[in-house]
């Protein structure tokens, strides 16, 4: 696929054994940590000749649910598993040691090309973000997409302020010379948006998908686990909708801290569209 890729190894020699492919099984995490989890694995199954599993039975929506297989199209070398294997080298989720060295050494360029690979939503799910897409009218591209990042007591990088986050899309106005520009926002907690309507600009237009139930706001994990699957479902392709949208914006605004951030890092539509307001570089 591309030139980091080694040539994979015979499954079996004459004079060694047996070469273990991979098992990928997911740590507890919001939705972005399990693609994370599946887009990190793969690069480091790929660049090491090996096949991938991946048991894809245990997520937030339900036991049920083959989440990452319901969501993203089948990629080559890549197998779903309903229970665990024997005879394979078992990976971590998204955090698993192994996968560093690696990725902080691929160049973004290959990193966004692996993400092309792997990270392509399925025509099913497709037709469920077009769903919420029209029946919230809401428009097909964006100007500027930004992703507030909630601030918490265990972060290790400080989130930025509501108002940098302004600043960094008002610097993006000027650059690109809009007048009444659209802006997307994401946040995990609906308390971000309106702090952000707040000082933002009158001469924005401001967009987000509205939840269909107000049991749930935002992504917020807590309040998402206490609803039943049905629930979790709609909130889960609401979800999807919200990072289909970010990806189609012209500017992204976020942070490559965040698991979100980094999503949208690799897979938006235009390589040079993800500006990062803290760290710079994938790992």
């Amino acid at each position: 696929m591309t030139s980091w890729i080694r040539v994979p190894r015979k499954l079996r020699s004459e004079d060694g054994p047996r070469v273990r492919n991979y098992f990928l099984t997911l740590e507890d995490g919001d939705f972005a940590s399990y693609y994370l989890s599946l887009f990190n694995a793969y690069a480091f199954a790929a660049a090491n000749g090996r096949e991938l599993n991946v048991y894809d039975r245990s997520n937030p929506v339900s036991v049920s649910y083959p989440l990452l297989k319901e969501t993203f199209e089948p990629v080559d070398k890549v197998t779903y598993a309903s229970e665990m294997m024997s005879g394979v080298t078992v990976l971590g989720g998204q955090s698993d040691p192994r996968y560093a060295g690696l990725l902080t050494q691929m160049p973004p360029d290959v990193l966004r090309s692996v993400a092309d690979r792997v990270l392509q939503w399925t025509p099913t799910m497709m037709n469920r973000v077009n769903g919420v897409i029209a029946a919230q009218k809401l428009p097909p591209t964006f100007d500027i997409g930004i992703h507030i990042r909630s601030r918490s007591r265990f972060d290790t990088i400080r989130a930025p302020t509501t108002a940098t986050y302004v600043a960094a899309v008002e610097d993006a106005v000027r650059t690109r010379k809009l007048k009444t520009p659209t802006v997307f926002v994401l946040v995990s907690d609906p308390a971000d948006f309106m702090d952000f309507a707040r000082l933002a600009p009158k001469t924005w237009t401001l967009f987000q998908v509205s939840p269909n139930t107000t049991t749930i706001r935002g992504s917020n994990v807590g309040s998402f686990n206490r609803q039943n699957s049905a629930i979790k479902l709609n909130a889960y392709v609401e979800h999807v909708t919200e990072l289909y949208c970010m990806q189609n914006c012209a500017t992204i605004v976020g942070t490559l801290v965040s698991n979100v951030g980094k999503f949208l890092y690799l897979t938006a539509k235009s390589p040079l569209a993800f500006q990062s307001l803290d760290v710079q570089k994938y790992s």
